[in-house]
């Protein structure tokens, strides 16, 4: 049997759990692959820290400080550091942000996972009989707390009782 080679048991539970595949799928269609591009996309669409310290009124040491307290996203590009743009509407911050922030995962790998959260709709927010997205409904001035609690469910992050 070769280094990688499954035991037949163990094929068997991956069948049963839908995770076996006989054959690798080419290489673009592998998550692997997926996942790598769309975190260069996010590197290549982020902000720099020049550009976020005007739309957030502070200076680095701020920036660092709200990178530090998770009320800011960054992920590393290179020896620099990039802020996903999902945070930033219109040259600012997006509403009650430094809410929903320490709450979403933090960490470059991570970034992809709360940009998704962001920006896909979610059928607990409803404007106008239409599901939106966290930063839609929170730019139209919903309540951030709901926020909150939907990137704790969604994340698994429960606060203590």
């Amino acid at each position: 049997m070769g280094r990688y080679m499954l035991t037949e048991a163990q094929r068997v539970v991956l069948e049963a759990a839908g995770s076996y595949v006989a054959e690798m799928p080419p290489v673009d269609k592998r998550a692997s692959t997926k996942t790598a591009r769309r975190l260069e996309a996010i590197r290549a669409t982020g902000l720099s820290r020049e550009a976020v310290m005007p739309m957030l009124a502070a200076d680095g040491g701020t920036v660092d400080d709200r990178i530090e307290d998770h009320t800011l996203l960054a992920v590393h590009a290179g020896d620099d550091l990039v802020f996903p743009a999902f945070q930033f509407v219109d040259g600012v911050e997006v509403p009650h942000w430094g809410q929903v922030c320490p709450v979403v995962p933090h960490g470059d790998h991570r970034a992809i996972s709360a940009e998704s959260f962001m920006m896909h709709p979610a059928c607990d927010l409803v404007i106008d009989d239409a599901e939106v997205s966290p930063v839609a409904w929170l730019l139209a001035g919903g309540d951030p707390g709901i926020v909150v609690r939907l990137a704790r469910h969604a994340f698994h992050q429960y606060p203590a009782t």
